[in-house]
């Protein structure tokens, strides 16, 4: 949604100025420099906010009520706790507790405590572990769903977007979204057909990425293990950063890949079955090493696969197989390459004999 302030106020009362204040960054920057440019007219004002801001004059500003204060200072409470807590996302909405709220307290307290925030976000090696507490915060609500090797899971998000989260991966998400933003965190596999809306852009966050669309349907693989990491769209479209600020939008049926060495962001056209199959129960290998093939159905099945020492694996598999049992792709694989193995639970040793 375009931001189009009418007064100075409007500006506190925005999230993303709330953020820029107080953890800027070249997204934020990037972002900001666009908006003056788009609003040249409206520079002045904003200048005068963030003049505001650094002097934080509120007693003396005759427009601003104790009600608005409140707003203002929740909006920067909220932010404060996200730091406070290292979450990525960068707006959440607080739950409801039984606690005594903000706007219980006495305008020149909100003052002060504006004043103190502020400085506090301004020199972040001051902050004490018990301030959260004394100032009463409201705990922000997460929620965080994990699958083991070998295990894959689909469930909803508070807005409705469909997630398939493959084996050993991990997504953190608020319990509600906010009305501008919709955040979530991902480490390992996942795919998601993101319910559209317009006003609140979905951003999923990994280690090195940060993935933006408005709807659309699309496949991120991150795992701390792997050096590339890559982002596969289906349908619609989507807008890749990385930590250097680069910024790729990608494309249905085109891979996003991200170079953990020179941090590059790359893309190509790609067959989407092969890299997004796996949430359909389909596995697929194109001219791939055995020992890579044994690493996908160890993680795929989660067993261990030992392949006995001396057997020297020559060439390149490939083949498709869709909701199959581990034993009967060994048993394919066996009379390709001439070798035997044994199932022990999920222990599994591959062997040669003579």
């Amino acid at each position: 949604m375009e931001f189009e302030p009418k007064s100075v106020i409007d500006f506190f009362e925005n999230e993303y100025f709330i953020y820029w204040l107080t953890s800027p960054d070249k997204d934020s920057d990037r972002y900001w420099m666009e908006w003056m440019a788009n609003n040249p007219s409206k520079v002045e004002m904003l200048s005068n906010a963030q003049e505001m801001a650094k002097g934080f004059r509120l007693a003396n500003e005759p427009e601003i009520n104790q009600e608005l204060s409140n707003k203002i200072l929740n909006n920067i409470l909220i932010h404060f706790q996200n730091k406070k807590n290292l979450i990525t996302p960068r707006h959440q909405e607080p739950e409801t507790t039984g606690q005594r709220s903000i706007s219980d307290r006495p305008f020149w307290i909100l003052v002060a405590a504006c004043i103190t925030l502020l400085v506090i976000l301004f020199r972040p090696f001051w902050i004490e572990e018990n301030y959260i507490e004394e100032e009463n915060i409201e705990e922000i609500t997460w929620q965080v769903k994990k699958t083991s090797p070998g295990i894959k899971s689909t469930f909803f998000l508070p807005d409705g977007t469909m997630v398939k989260l493959n084996s050993s991966s991990e997504l953190s998400f608020p319990s509600a979204f906010s009305d501008t933003l919709r955040s979530v965190i991902l480490s390992g596999q996942a795919y998601f057909e993101v319910q559209k809306d317009e006003n609140a852009p979905f951003i999923v966050s990994t280690d090195n990425l940060e993935i933006k669309v408005l709807g659309t349907s699309f496949d991120v693989k991150s795992y701390p293990r792997i050096k590339q990491k890559n982002v596969v769209v289906l349908t619609g479209e989507v807008s890749v950063s990385n930590e250097e600020g680069n910024i790729l939008h990608v494309l249905p049926s085109e891979m996003l890949l991200y170079n953990h060495g020179n941090k590059g962001l790359s893309k190509k056209k790609v067959d989407l079955e092969r890299y997004t199959g796996w949430k359909d129960g389909v596995i697929i290998f194109k001219e791939q090493k055995y020992e890579e093939v044994f690493e996908i159905l160890s993680e795929w099945y989660g067993v261990n696969i030992s392949v006995e020492k001396g057997i020297a694996w020559q060439g390149t598999f490939s083949g498709r197989y869709e909701n199959e049992t581990l034993e009967n792709i060994l048993l394919g694989i066996s009379y390709t390459k001439n070798f035997k193995f044994k199932i022990n639970n999920k222990n599994i040793n591959i062997y040669q004999t003579n």
